[in-house]
């Protein structure tokens, strides 16, 4: 928004410029030489007119204006009362820019997505930290809940994949606890919603859909290929099939990250419209502020609370597909 305002600004400035630069009256009179050795003087261009008095300047009002209305906005900017959108809360901004001349022109910028996923990873790793019950014969409470968890996604992750479980368990467990801290960090007033936003999503979804592609090559070789085409299939449908079954299991690179990023954005966009048509009703007066109050203000507690719940399913989801993803990929179905 303030990148605009100086954009806004500039214009405004240059306008000005271009208006109070008043074409030169005296010009200085070069010659020319001539064949025959003489000078003629060079033409000179026909001088304007001094503007008469009290004469409007074409752009001056609207100059004027544009000043007043961006006099409004950097102080309504200032005084945070800058009315933004439902969507201004997934918007991407740079926080830190670093250049390198380092093979050709790269630039490294701290977003407020790196910044929030940083975050998270902080408290995960305070989590584990005090949840540490290495030297203690009693645990504490951080403890207790690490455990249930843990027994919790083992559990999932035993059911789906079977008896090798046990090498993706600290995988699925990873996802797990990542997204359910991210998801939950996102809940809080003026937080960021980092796992709401595609680039995080869906680029987990497609990372670990070509990481579980490349495991079932791995372990199949050549058969992996029979997932698209069914058993007993006659040979005209083949190239039909063969399309559908492809992109029915390319889909999976974007169902991960799409199902996470739309519940979790519906959801925050439904928070905002809430909150700030709320705050329009509470500045109309006296008695329609109760109402709000009284009225209003248990449901969109229980949307908050609908959110959270929404966090611990969408994250369950999340690692419940991938187990199962995992598992087609040790065993051809």
């Amino acid at each position: 928004m303030i990148f605009k305002l100086t954009q806004k600004l500039q214009q405004i400035l240059d306008l000005l410029k271009l208006n109070n630069n008043p074409a030169t009256l005296v010009c200085s009179i070069p010659t020319l030489p001539i064949n025959g050795g003489g000078l003629i003087p060079k033409p000179c261009p026909r001088p304007v007119p001094p503007t008469p008095p009290n004469t409007p300047v074409p752009g001056v009002e609207e100059t004027l204006l544009n000043l007043s209305e961006l006099d409004d906005k950097l102080q309504k900017l200032a005084n945070g009362h800058e009315s933004s959108g439902p969507l201004d809360q997934f918007n991407v901004t740079e926080l830190v820019g670093l250049k390198f001349e380092l093979l050709g022109k790269f630039y490294l910028a701290i977003t407020n997505i790196s910044l929030y996923l940083a975050l998270v990873l902080a408290v995960i790793i305070a989590i584990f930290y005090f949840g540490d019950n290495d030297s203690k014969l009693v645990p504490n409470k951080w403890s207790i809940v690490l455990e249930t968890l843990f027994a919790s996604i083992k559990g999932m992750v035993k059911d789906q994949i079977g008896l090798a479980y046990e090498i993706y368990l600290p995988l699925i467990f990873s996802i797990f606890f990542f997204f359910l801290t991210g998801n939950l960090i996102s809940n809080i007033p003026y937080s960021f919603a980092a796992n709401a936003s595609a680039v995080v999503s869906i680029g987990y979804s497609l990372t670990f859909f070509m990481g579980v592609t490349i495991t079932s090559l791995f372990n199949h070789g050549k058969k992996f290929f029979r997932n698209f085409i069914p058993q007993g299939t006659p040979l005209a449908l083949v190239p039909l099939l063969v399309a559908i079954e492809f992109t029915s299991y390319t889909a999976r690179g974007f169902s991960l990250g799409v199902r996470m990023f739309a519940n979790l954005f519906s959801g925050h966009c439904l928070l905002a419209i809430l909150s700030v048509f709320g705050t329009q009703l509470l500045g109309i007066n006296i008695q329609t502020a109760g109402l709000t109050v009284i009225l209003a203000l248990p449901i969109f507690l229980a949307i908050i609370g609908l959110e959270v719940a929404v966090s611990f399913i969408q994250t369950f989801v999340l690692s419940l597909l991938s187990c199962s993803y995992v598992r087609e990929s040790i065993v051809l179905h």
